[in-house]
Formats: structure tokens, sequence, C-alpha cells
């Protein structure tokens, strides 16, 4: 079972030659283990997604990548997993490792269409010599769920093995639907969703859950689950890059913001 690419040369590009002239070499040469990580095409994410790879410690063999589901509706508290042994990417089929934690329900169906799970893929075959796993969440509804859903992730990563959460920050203005700071929001939406990456590294989920559950920030589950197992796993987390879909379309009306968040 073969998970296939179904954004390749729309969000980011086709060949392996024009993934590498597009974001250069990967070589990992750092201390990061867990990311937060944007999932947006390429013209907005590349930048920040190689910061991760280039920092990534050498004995990670293995990535669990964790994302919301953009277009299926997902059982609340429950990871999605799959059943695919490898996934497509422009750099050969990458070995998929099985994701099995007690709360889960199997939809290849979701993880084939999920672009946050892909986004990352083409950096996994550049980075070379990694495996991965793949979990969507949809929702959390409670603090204990959380803390169910932080221990189920703990008990499957090993030495080796690291996590992503796959995800965008705040969507907002007309588009979205969103427009709590009013029609020209960017300088306050930036500061709120440092907020809440600032709360995300360090640990403070129970803030997180208080504060910013019911936003737009799409991986906001993923991100409280990666946040929770992290502080449990003794890690040091700090905030990365930041930047916004205005830096590149001048639209501050109507814009995504994207932020990396870093533990090692």
């Amino acid at each position: 079972m073969i998970r296939k690419a179904g954004f390749r040369g729309l969000w980011y590009p086709f060949t392996a030659e024009e993934c590498r002239a597009y974001v250069g070499d990967i070589k990992r040469n750092g201390e990061i283990t867990n990311g937060v990580l944007p999932h947006a095409g390429w013209p907005y994410s590349a930048s920040m997604i190689k910061e991760y790879f280039s920092g990534l410690s050498e004995d990670v063999k293995r990535i669990i990548i964790i994302s919301p589901s953009h277009y299926h509706y997902l059982k609340p508290d429950h990871f999605t997993i799959c059943t695919f042994d490898k996934a497509e990417t422009p750099f050969g089929n990458a070995d998929v490792i099985p994701f099995t934690p007690r709360s889960s329900i199997v939809s290849d169906k979701a993880v084939a269409d999920e672009h946050g799970v892909e986004m990352i893929l083409p950096f996994i075959g550049m980075a070379g010599n990694i495996c991965v796993s793949f979990a969507l969440i949809s929702e959390i509804t409670s603090l204990s769920a959380l803390d169910r859903l932080s221990d189920e992730l703990s008990e499957n990563i090993d030495t080796d093995t690291a996590v992503v959460a796959s995800s965008d920050f705040t969507h907002y203005g007309p588009r979205f639907g969103y427009m709590p700071y009013g029609r020209k929001g960017l300088e306050k939406a930036i500061e709120k969703d440092s907020e809440a990456a600032s709360l995300i590294a360090g640990g403070r989920t129970d803030e997180v859950f208080n504060a910013f559950r019911t936003g737009t920030i799409c991986g906001i589950a993923a991100m409280m689950i990666l946040s929770e197992t992290s502080r449990k796993a003794g890690l040091h987390g700090w905030r990365g890059m930041h930047a916004t879909s205005a830096d590149s379309t001048g639209d501050d009306e109507d814009f995504v913001s994207y932020q990396t968040i870093y533990w090692r």
C-alpha cells in the first residue's frame, strides 16, 4: 500500500531535481528532535521546513507526522491512522512504520488526502535515512483526553524517533470568517500567535487549551499533544521562524500566519 503524492507538482515541485533547486541541500547537523512545522504550499513554507531538517539530529531515524484533517471529519479525542507501508516522494518511496496508539481509528482515505502530511514528505526524502509514520487528530475536548493522547504518543516513541506537529497558525480575514481584531488585524494576530507559540514551547498546555483551542490555528490539537509529550520527556522547547502569507502577497486583510517551534 503506497500513499500517493496528490499535491506533487502543484504545491511543491514535481521532480527531485526541482525540489533540490528550490530549497538547496539539506545536511542534518543539529540537536533538534520534535517540531511544529507549517503545511502551506512551498512558496510559503519551504524555508521554514528546511530550517527544521537542517537542525535535525542525525540520530533521528523515524518521524511521526501528526496533522489536522482539512477534508474529512474525524472523531474527537482519537488518532486517525493508516495502513500504508510506503509514501511516495519525489526522491522515491519512503518507508512507513505503523503507528498504533490505543485510541485510534483507521482511515487510509483521510491520510491519503491530507496535505498536512504531504508538504513534509519531500524533505524526508532529501534528508535521507528517515522513515515516517502518520496520524491525524481533529479535536481534543478535555485536558484528561490530552493527557491520555500524549501518553499514547509517548508509548510509540523510541530513542531514534522525532515527532512533527503539522500546523499553520491563525487564518485571518473575511475569507476565513475570522476577524476578532478588525479588518487590519495583522499585527494583533501575530502577537497572539507568538503568545500561543511560547506557551506551546513551554509545555503550558492547560493555558493553550483554555485560550486557543477554539481559534483558527488548524493544528492546535496536534501541537498540544506534542507540547505535552515533549514536556513529559523533559525536552527544551523554543520558538523558531515566523512568517505570514502577507509577506509574499501583500494582503494584510486575508492572510495566514506561520510559526515554527522546536524541541531538543
